[in-house]
């Protein structure tokens, strides 16, 4: 091959629009990833559990633990930082539940969302790094979020959750509700 191509205009030209592509064609794929799931996914209600207030709120997002954060192993165990696709389902409550945990996507048990280990015990239980543990809004509406949100978790209150959608091994944050009613909602009244 001859060097003298790659200095031509015309490689650095198709060099350019290859590359050009590719910076426009990555951020486009995730919206639609992240658009097909909260259009087509299924919808599950994630509990959520109290978080440390000194490190609750980052820039603009509120910080979410959830209650749902392992899974029982039966027989298998994990190692941590190990990607697993746990299998969840609606409890009879009518909150999601995690079943089991493969180490490829399982096929035909339903919905999974794919994440990695915190670590594993004796009694099989696996703890899990929950991949949706932000949710992100208006940087001037976070502030009162996150103080409201600290407030309906602290008084362990069961119908304070997010509401997620997953297909596909993806999960996406669909909204935040507190004693029941979407964040959003709460904070309109204070004039914000």
């Amino acid at each position: 091959m001859n060097i003298e191509f790659f200095k031509t205009k015309k490689f650095m030209l198709h060099f350019f629009f290859a590359v050009a592509i590719l910076q426009l064609g990555l951020p486009a794929a995730m919206i639609v990833r992240y658009e097909d799931v909260i259009r087509n996914g299924t919808q599950y209600k994630f509990r959520t559990a109290p978080v440390d207030p000194y490190d609750a709120f980052r820039g603009r997002y509120v910080a979410l633990s959830m209650r749902e954060d392992s899974v029982r192993s039966d027989g298998e165990s994990f190692n941590p930082c190990e990607t697993v696709y746990v299998v969840v389902i609606t409890g009879d409550d009518g909150f999601a539940k995690f079943t089991s945990a493969h180490r490829t996507p399982p096929v035909g048990k339903g919905d999974y969302i794919k994440m990695k280990t915190r670590w594993g015990s004796d009694s099989g239980e696996t703890r899990l790094e929950i991949p949706f543990d932000r949710f992100y809004m208006n940087e001037h509406l976070a502030p009162e979020a996150e103080k409201a949100y600290f407030k309906a978790s602290r008084q362990d209150n069961d119908n304070t959750f997010v509401a997620v959608r997953v297909k596909n091994g993806h999960a996406v944050i669909e909204n935040l509700y507190l004693d029941g009613t979407p964040v959003l909602e709460i904070l309109q009244p204070t004039g914000k």
